[in-house]
């Protein structure tokens, strides 16, 4: 109590501060609605509180101005700190007289620099700069009733100048027009636009190739157009660093810039020497007074200069480029704007002088690029996309023999002969249409005639949109490599073919010991091994594959006379493997038994080909590389470039550059396939484990990982590298400057990727990029020019050399001198012809003279190196004019060539017979390759055109290919339907009746040529000259083909008409035909039955959504009577075991309909559309009540049911209903499956970590228990522990699937422990959030709701077809104090409404005539109906359903049963005020007592008394009323049942009847309506059949049986049935109204009885004496009830049968057009 009064006193004192702050204080919710302010925010808008709240900007101000304040709300939303906005706004309380200021904010005040008490003197035009207030005056006459924007120049109060935008509008205030304005300072945005112009300035200018003084004066004029007194100066530092030069001073007079030019930089040096010195900007207020300025005051006072201020440039790297400097001709110091927009126009002038530089750099780098290009011997020539040559090099030129400027600008065509000209066009088309780089080696012809055999690269060239437009082309001559390669290989072959035995390993070993004897040398060397390391071994050691037992098994088979052959794998002594074909034999050397193992090395065999792929890549790569490097400049690009070649070209699965980025590594580019791995890695460079690329961007040394599966330093990636198929990588360092600058990661999809020369060759690779990245450095650009020619020098593959005029090497390669030996200085000392034979040395003169004279020579010699070391050389040379001629060389070593040429002569005719056979054998191979491949193309382009094809189709378009790929005219294709007889499918090149093999008039049996095949059951080519064989009509020859598979015949082949005879190559080549036919076949075949079976399965899916929905409404339209009934009982007096049993009756109704519920979602559970409700609750509530519905079945079996809930909390916020499900699934099966013993529940808190609590709940029995083989299915849908479960216990299986399914759902685990024959134990865990304390939790009301006032007086439309339905709820309503109005269906409704005012309609949704959906839509469309709440009343469990009638224009809806809590609730939503949900208990009258007659008379008819009572609550006077209203109701029904109708009628009339019929116990009629509803569904709009209308026939039978018996039972005389009457709830209130009831006076007298019998009054006695000969005849039973309360002064019970009374004249005085009173 004390925290309640002190939280009341904070909350009164915090409204007192509101409302005493000055400033505007209000809230709004998140769409802008007020919902509170302060008396301040009141005059802001002009309108008391009460007014403001509930609504929006809009309201009260223009649009315009509503939408800019949303636009800040809106923002401050999404902002997740607090914003402050700026705004001038004038009050609507005060207005504004002569623009003079009557409110401001404090953002005016601090944005204009004016105190609170200065505003009242200001007008709105002191604001303004003195050149706009003339405009402002005038515009502010014609704006009134507008809203205007506008952008504005104004002045604060210390008269410096801003620029706002300005928006205005009127407003009221204090019974005064003003206007609000609100200013928005756009000052620096302003300034921001005037430097984004300048800075657009700069970039033309730029692109235009202005001079750099040009852009330095432009943007000094800038800044002096800004700042109308500075006057500009711009100095340049020199290369030194030492001096400032004259950039740009357009007005500083040229003397003085005469004079400053030159300054050296000091830091006392005036402004701009010390600005450049001290790298930071340097202020000179006065020029006399400053130290700095001592010696330079004569030079600026006689040009009239008094300040300075001087700021450096900085460039990249902190480097000092120049000083911009700012003079003045008086003193004075710069203020604030002018620093900022001299520091912008600083940051431009850097842009301008290194954009400058760097472009003079540039142009440098491509003349000497060019220079180097003309200085290589390989090929280079440029083509644009019309063929004509853009460019060449000297040697392209030497090629067409013409100079440069005769090429340029010309057809290739009109330059070289045709040959080379079609070789020079090739890949052309190829790289235009698919912009891929082409490679291939081409026979070029010169212009001398002489034709070589060039290695040629084209890449494509696009410009800078990334267009294409030309092809750039690098060819090198190979001709010489390439004899030479083909006579090293030839030699190779030959060599292998004489001594390849010798190749072998052997090796003698002891059968007993396994120990080594002896072994040659292939044997340890091959291995790795040396001789004394091997002679320690045993094959144990070797061997990977066998074990020592396994050994000695095949030692001792070889012993026995069995010599073995195996394939097998040998360990290496560097942990390699090697592959073998081992051979063991048993042989005696010396006397002595020995094994001979032999086997011969394979390994090379198996990786020859992958490693010559691989290597062939990697060239492959590197060429594209190289070639990207030229062609590419942008570093970026050039990165993009290199990874996509090494995907693309060189075959792995991705490549991805990264570089250092702070303290970790990310990529900068990718290519391949990624799949989210390059985005998803973390790779922080202080790992202490750090994977390759950063070992790699931390070492500068390659790192290789050739498995990734094996190899720890990938374990956080690898099963992420895995997945996507990667095997092997590796990381290359992209070394710059001596700095790792990248690093290239590369991923292989084979494990063993990388060997020694893939390492070298991807580490030269990154070389050639980092050696790009030198030579495109800027500011390194005289180095990394050295660098290049020292790399070009180096990358070539043998000797490099420049010669000059005198003959001396004045520059070389390594390579050059490991081959001479001699060292720099005695190669500088030499000239080029001391390093060959006195014999040689004449040609070499003769050649050097060559070069000088004509340009280029080559020659063939002997290099002789400083230890006499001859080594032949193939010279190739070109002369290049630089500052004077120089002679460019390089030689390839021809060593090999030599030597193979000197034994070529004598294997030339062996060779020529080996190469004759071998081609004879390719082309052979060849032809079978291009057959197979044709076969293959035709099969692949009918698998893409089979899913559009009918089965025939396919079969004739698949025997049509197969003709043709077999050279066939015709042909035929059987399908074996059973095991002895063949079927025609198609044919092709004849028809049907010519495939009939001809009678034979011998009359011997003659077979076909495929029954035959079939028989034999193998392939059969036959002629004419076969004995026991037809052929038919035409052909001379045949071939049947039997297609088998799985050992089944599935098709016959057969083929005619080939003009050569069928080989074995063509029964081959139809069986693959034939197969790839059937596969086709069979899969389109299973297309289609796909297709069917999804037809099917969503016509299933279909027909089990109907069910459910019908399920849902019929199950849930009886519980609508038991719980309804149930709650109506809780009025009566009960003695204590009653009130218990009631209340149990209640829990078990009500949880079986949660059941009912969760059984009918169990679909929705598998579709994952269930939805979880989550309330506040205490779990030991739930298991009491849970243990409760189950206690007596326990005690009838005497077990012991405990529960423990010490340890469990209070109260928890979770789903209670499937808590309780859970709970109710797993303690019923363990009272169900234990015969004796006892029961534990427990449940207890597991504790919990960020407010969320693990709750176990345990149910352990003492049962039968489960086999383990039985738990893993036990909690599959439909599965118990053995097929006699059910038989022994009942059951449908569904139980433990659903809790286990709803656990899931409610992120929770569940499992057991059993054991056969000791009991189970069940166990669940839901992580529950801890719900609020017990005492907070609402109470569950245990007596119905009384009515508040402000119910008693609204009027309700009852909308129900089932009578039944209709009285319960009717009865709830008027128990209630409302007055109910009720319609039989929608057409009534209608009817109903438009005759009088309705608060409230309940609407059914399923009824006869119109259904509660259009009766809505006929409602909204009346007068009044778009106001009048109306609320569904469905029985369907689906959400869809409901969202249906929401937007059908209903408000709200109840699910079926109505519970009075919930029908209470709804009301109060609807009907009563504010805070009137609390009410309070209501007596109810006790149970008439069972009557005995009547139960034995209905009894004979069948009807299940007890269950129908139990239904309704044990009310006898309730359920005999029920079988009133049936009576009179459905009369008609039996006569309705016998006419022909449809089926959907049928269905609505049955669905009816079925639905009462259970209500009253009549089990046998409802089953029987409820078959005949769902076969009358099926039919649809369609007339019923016989059978079915005579099922309807004998319904009707049954139905006039049971009214008769129900009719003898009650005593009431029956009525014949009249066709032509209606089943409304009226009729009979009708026909007695007819009968001269006077319904007013009945009414008049029940409403008399009322009061007394509410006061106990024994007054009432002599009224209803007095009253009895007017109700009997009115109210029958019901009278005769009254009368037996009364007299036995029962007059609770007589107040409850009063209220059904009123409700029946409600009814009648409704069906006769009378108001209620």
């Amino acid at each position: 109590m004390d925290s309640d009064e002190h939280a009341i006193d904070r909350l009164e004192l915090q409204r007192a501060v509101l409302q005493a702050i000055p400033d505007l204080v209000w809230l709004k919710d998140p769409d802008g609605v007020y919902l509170a302010c302060n008396p301040r925010f009141e005059q802001f808008f002009g309108a008391p509180e009460s007014r403001i709240l509930g609504r929006i900007d809009r309201d009260f101000v223009p649009p315009e101005l509503g939408d800019f304040f949303r636009q800040h709300d809106l923002a401050a939303m999404h902002s997740s700190t607090p914003r402050v906005n700026e705004e001038v706004v004038t009050f609507a309380s005060n207005g504004h007289t002569e623009l003079r200021l009557v409110e401001v904010n404090e953002a005016f005040l601090q944005l204009y620099g004016y105190r609170a008490d200065e505003i009242e003197a200001l007008r709105l035009p002191d604001l303004y700069v003195p050149e706009e207030r003339e405009r402002l005056i005038a515009l502010a006459h014609h704006v009134r009733g507008l809203v205007n924007t506008g952008e504005w120049h104004q002045q604060r109060r210390d008269g410096s100048r801003l620029v706002v935008v300005s928006r205005s509008h009127d407003i009221g205030h204090e019974d005064r027009d003003c206007r609000v304005a609100v200013m928005t300072d756009v000052t620096r945005l302003h300034s921001a636009r005037q430097r984004d112009r300048s800075r657009l300035r700069l970039l033309e200018s730029l692109a235009r190739g202005d001079t750099l003084p040009a852009l330095l004066e432009q943007l000094a004029r800038d800044h002096e157009a800004l700042f109308p007194r500075s006057l500009c100066s711009i100095l340049l530092l020199d290369n030194a660093g030492t001096q400032l030069l004259h950039g740009a001073a357009p007005s500083l007079p040229d003397a003085y810039n005469q004079a400053v030019h030159g300054l050296a930089i000091g830091p006392q040096t005036g402004s701009c020497g010390a600005a450049a010195s001290l790298g930071q900007r340097v202020i000179a207020a006065d020029l006399q007074s400053h130290p700095n300025w001592a010696p330079f005051r004569e030079i600026v006072a006689a040009h009239g200069l008094a300040a300075c201020w001087s700021e450096p440039i900085i460039g990249a790297h902190g480097r000092v480029l120049g000083t911009f400097a700012v003079y003045r001709r008086e003193p004075g110091e710069p203020d604030a704007e002018e620093l900022e927009h001299q520091s912008f126009s600083v940051q431009l002038a850097a842009t301008a002088i290194t954009q400058w530089t760097t472009t003079q750099q540039l142009h440098r780098s491509e003349r000497q690029l060019r220079d180097i290009l003309h200085a290589i011997p390989d090929l280079v020539w440029l083509k644009d996309a019309d063929g004509v040559i853009r460019s060449c090099n000297a040697a392209f030129a030497q090629l067409v023999g013409r100079p440069e400027e005769q090429i340029v600008g010309h057809l290739a065509a009109d330059l070289l002969d045709a040959d080379t000209v079609v070789a020079l066009d090739q890949g052309d088309t190829a790289i235009f249409a698919g912009g891929a780089t082409h490679g291939c080696e081409l026979w070029l012809g010169a212009a001398g005639g002489q034709r070589g055999l060039y290695e040629t690269i084209k890449t494509p060239l696009h410009d800078d949109r990334g267009a294409l437009v030309g092809v750039l082309g690098v060819a090198r001559d190979i001709t010489l490599i390439r004899q030479g390669a083909r006579a090293l290989a030839e030699q190779e072959r030959l060599i292998d073919t004489m001594f390849g035995q010798t190749t072998d390993s052997i090796v003698l070993i002891d059968p007993d010991t396994l120990g080594f004897v002896t072994f040659n040398d292939a044997a340890w060397r091959g291995l790795g091994y040396t001789r004394e390391a091997f002679t320690a071994l045993q094959p144990m050691d070797l061997q990977l594959d066998l074990d020592e037992g396994e050994i000695r098994q095949a030692v001792a088979q070889v012993r026995a006379g069995a010599p073995q052959s195996l394939e097998t794998r040998h360990r290496r002594a560097d942990g390699g493997i090697q592959y073998a074909m081992l051979t063991l034999r048993m042989l005696s050397y010396s006397g002595r038994p020995l094994v001979s193992a032999v086997w011969r090395d394979i390994t090379e065999s198996r990786r020859h080909e992958a490693r010559i792929h691989r290597l062939n890549q990697a060239y492959a790569v590197l060429s594209s590389v190289n070639e990207a490097i030229v062609r590419l400049r942008d570093p970026d690009r050039l990165y993009a470039e290199v990874c996509r070649i090494v995907v693309e070209i060189g075959g792995f699965r991705l490549a991805w550059i990264g570089q250092i980025d702070g303290e970790q590594v990310l990529p900068v580019v990718q290519a391949g396939h990624s799949d989210g791995y390059v985005e998803q890695l973390s790779l922080p460079l202080r790992d202490s484990r750090p994977g390759p690329t950063v070992r790699t961007l931390l070492s500068g040394a390659p790192a290789v990982v050739n498995d990734i599966a094996a190899d720890p330093r990938m374990a956080p990636w690898r099963e992420a590298a895995l997945q996507r198929g990667y095997r092997a990588s590796a990381a290359f360092p992209v070394t710059v400057n001596g700095q790792v600058r990248c690093c290239l990661s590369v991923y292989a999809g084979t494990v063993g990727h990388f060997d020694t020369e893939q390492v070298a060759l991807y580490s030269r690779l990154t070389q050639d990029v980092a050696f790009a990245l030198e030579l495109r450095s800027a500011e390194a650009a005289t180095r990394q020019e050295q660098l290049l020619r020292e790399q070009l020098m180096e990358s070539v593959a043998g000797l490099f050399f420049v010669l000059d005029q005198q003959g001396h090497v004045v520059m070389w390669n390594r390579r050059f001198e490991e081959v001479t030996g001699y060292r720099p200085d005695e190669i500088r000392a030499r000239v080029a012809t001391d390093y060959f034979d006195p014999h040689e040395r004449a040609l070499i003169a003769a050649r050097i003279h060559d070069v000088f004279a004509h340009g280029e020579a080559q020659a063939e010699a002997s290099l002789v190196g400083r230890d006499g070391r001859r080594t032949p050389y193939l010279f190739v040379s070109r002369r290049i004019d630089l500052d004077q001629p120089l002679i460019v060389g390089t030689g390839i070593d021809i060593s090999d060539r030599v030597h193979s040429e000197r034994e070529l002569a004598g294997y030339r005719q062996h060779l020529e017979e080996l190469v004759a056979t071998r081609t004879a054998e390719l082309e052979h191979v060849n032809a079978r390759l291009n057959r197979e491949d044709q076969r293959l193309r035709a099969m692949l382009s009918l698998s893409q055109k089979a899913s559009t094809l009918g089965e025939e189709d396919l079969l004739q378009l698949g025997l049509g290919e197969a003709m043709r790929l077999s050279g066939s005219t015709a042909g035929c294709l059987h399908d074996s339907d059973d095991a002895s007889r063949l079927q025609l499918l198609a044919c092709t090149g004849c028809t049907p009746e010519s495939i009939v093999v001809p009678d034979v008039p011998s009359g011997e049996p003659l077979l076909p040529p495929w029954e035959l095949a079939r028989r034999q059951g193998r392939p059969l080519v036959l002629g004419e000259a076969t004995p026991g064989v037809a052929l038919p009509p035409g052909a001379d020859q045949m071939v049947a083909v039997p297609i088998i598979e799985d050992e089944t015949l599935r098709l016959m082949l057969c083929a005619a008409g080939k003009t050569e005879p069928y080989g074995e190559a063509d029964v081959r080549e139809l069986e693959l035909i034939g197969m790839d036919l059937w596969r086709i076949i069979r899969r389109r075949r299973i297309e289609l039955a796909l297709e069917q079976a999804k037809v099917v399965a969503d016509a299933a899916s279909l027909a089990k959504s109907a069910f459910l929905a019908n399920m849902s409404h019929e199950i849930r339209t009886p519980m609508n009577a038991v719980i309804g009934f149930a709650h109506l009982l809780r009025r009566d007096p009960l003695t204590p075991r009653q009130r218990d049993h009631l209340g149990r009756i209640t829990d078990a109704s009500q949880h079986l309909l949660e059941v009912i519920n969760d059984i009918l979602d169990f679909s929705k559970i598998e579709a994952r559309k269930i939805h979880l409700e989550t309330t506040d609750f205490d779990p030991r509530d739930s298991i009491e009540r849970v243990v409760a519905m189950l206690l007596d079945r326990a005690r009838a079996k005497q077990l012991v049911l405990d529960v423990q809930t010490a340890h469990c909390p209070p109260a928890l916020r979770a789903d209670r209903l499937r808590l309780e499900q859970v709970l109710l699934n797993l303690i019923g099966n363990a009272v169900k499956f234990t015969p004796q013993g006892r029961i534990d529940v427990r449940a207890t808190a597991l504790g919990g970590d960020s407010g969320a609590a693990w709750l176990r709940f345990e149910v352990e029995d003492t049962g039968v228990g489960i086999a383990p083989e039985q738990i893993a299915h036990l909690f599959a849908a439909f599965e118990q522990a053995d097929a006699s479960t059910t038989r022994r216990f009942g059951g449908t299986g569904l139980g433990l699937a659903i809790s286990k399914r709803l656990v899931e759902l409610m992120h929770g685990r569940i499992g057991l422990r059993s054991e056969p024959g000791r009991g189970s134990l069940f166990w669940f865990e839901l992580p529950l959030l801890p719900g609020h304390p017990l005492a907070e939790l609402p109470a569950r009301p245990a007596t119905l709701l009384a009515a508040p006032a402000g119910l008693r007086s609204a009027r309700v439309l009852l909308v129900e077809d089932n009578p039944v339905n209709q009285e319960v709820a009717a009865e709830l309503l008027l128990s209630l104090g409302l007055q109910v109005d009720l319609a039989d269906d929608g057409a009534q409704a209608v009817a109903r409404f438009s005759a009088g005012r309705h608060d409230l309609i309940l609407m059914d949704m399923q009824m006869p005539v119109m259904d509660g959906l259009l009766a809505t839509a006929a409602i909204r469309r009346l007068p009044g109906g778009e106001r009048v709440p109306i609320v569904a009343l469905t029985a369907s469990a689906f959400h869809d359903d409901r969202a249906q009638c929401l937007a059908a224009g209903m408000d709200d809806f109840l699910g079926k049963p109505v519970e009075p809590g919930q029908l209470h609730r709804c009301l109060m939503t609807w009907l009563g005020p504010a805070g009137s949900l609390a009410s309070t208990a209501a007596p109810v009258p006790p149970l008439l007592e069972d009557d005995a007659a009547l139960q034995s008379a209905l009894g004979a008819a069948g009807l299940d008394i007890p269950d129908a009572l139990a239904r309704l609550g044990g009310d006898t006077l309730l359920y005999r009323r029920s079988l009133q209203l049936f009576a009179e109701h459905h009369r008609g029904d039996a006569a309705a049942l016998r006419e022909t109708t449809t089926g959907t009628t049928l269905r609505s009339r049955t669905h009816a009847i079925a639905g009462v019929t259970g209500t009253l116990g009549a089990r046998g009629l409802q089953r029987q309506a409820r078959e005949i509803e769902r076969a009358a569904a099926a039919c649809g709009d369609r007339v019923v059949n016989t059978g079915l209308q005579d099922r309807a026939n004998r319904l009707a039978e049954a139905l006039d049986g049971l009214l008769g018996q129900i009719d003898a039972a009650l005593g009431t005389e029956r009525v014949p049935a009249d066709p032509a009457a209606g089943t409304g709830g009226h009729q009979a209130a009708q026909d007695t109204l007819r009968d001269g009831i006077d319904w007013p006076h009945v009414q008049a007298l029940l409403a008399a009885l009322q009061p007394l019998l509410a006061e106990h009054d024994t007054a009432v006695i002599d009224l209803h004496e007095q009253a009895a000969p007017v109700l009997a005849p009115a109210l029958g039973t019901l009278a005769r009830a009254l009368a037996q309360a009364i007299d036995t002064f029962d007059f609770d019970l007589a107040q409850h049968i009063l209220v059904q009374a009123l409700a029946q004249v409600h009814a009648a005085l409704q069906a006769s057009g009378h108001a209620a009173e």
